[in-house]
């Protein structure tokens, strides 16, 4: 673009290299015993969608503890998500939940799955070797990489296809198949995204700088 490379401003991956030290998924092992952790991760646009699939398997199972991470820039926050859990009668037999803010990673860290549309941090879990289940919306394009992935992604276009998924979920072992999904989202997770993104963008600006 005719800068200088003294005037070139490199912003690198920062998100990358935060998730190369991001927890990793455990194992159904590491769970203590009580309710399967969900975390369901909202993108900036489809908070109702979720929550209308996934609240009958809220209602109906008692073995989960849901977690909302509402997405920072959605109309659906707190104060929403309440009011459309608390609409019509909630069984004695359903799940808990609680709705969460701050760090992604934090959360993920206690989550046995993962619940998401597009959303890139469903992509994120994938790659750490979490369980992730896609929600396929009726009428609602997700143009997530996730689409085009296996093995431990699991897709749902209801709310009986989320129960089973989460069933499904809960029998994941860990497997080699993590690698795969890392490579095809991100390269490799090994913290120097940054550089790489130095590196790349110097070499543009050498290649087309102005003689």
């Amino acid at each position: 673009s005719g800068y200088p490379l003294d005037r070139l401003h490199v912003l690198g991956a920062p998100r990358l290299d935060a998730l190369a030290n991001a927890p990793r998924w455990r194992g159904p092992d590491a769970r203590a015993d009580g309710p399967m952790t969900v975390l369901v991760i909202f993108g900036g646009t489809d908070g109702g969608q979720i929550m209308g699939t996934v609240r009958p398997v809220l209602n109906s199972a008692a073995y989960y503890h849901f977690i909302f991470k509402p997405h920072p820039r959605s109309s659906v926050q707190t104060e929403q998500i309440e009011r459309f859990l608390s609409v019509g009668q909630r069984s004695s037999r359903g799940s808990t939940y609680e709705i969460a803010s701050g760090d992604i990673y934090r959360l993920l860290a206690n989550a046995d799955a993962v619940v998401t549309t597009y959303s890139s941090a469903g992509m994120e879990a994938a790659a750490l070797g979490y369980p992730v289940v896609t929600l396929n919306l009726p009428d609602f394009a997700s143009p997530s990489g996730l689409m085009d992935m296996s093995g431990n992604v699991r897709f749902a276009a209801s709310p009986e296809a989320l129960a089973d998924a989460l069933q499904a979920s809960a029998a994941t072992t860990q497997n080699n198949i993590t690698g795969d999904v890392e490579r095809a989202f991100f390269s490799r997770l090994d913290g120097n995204a940054q550089e790489r993104w130095a590196e790349t963008i110097a070499r543009l600006a050498r290649e087309h700088s102005a003689s």
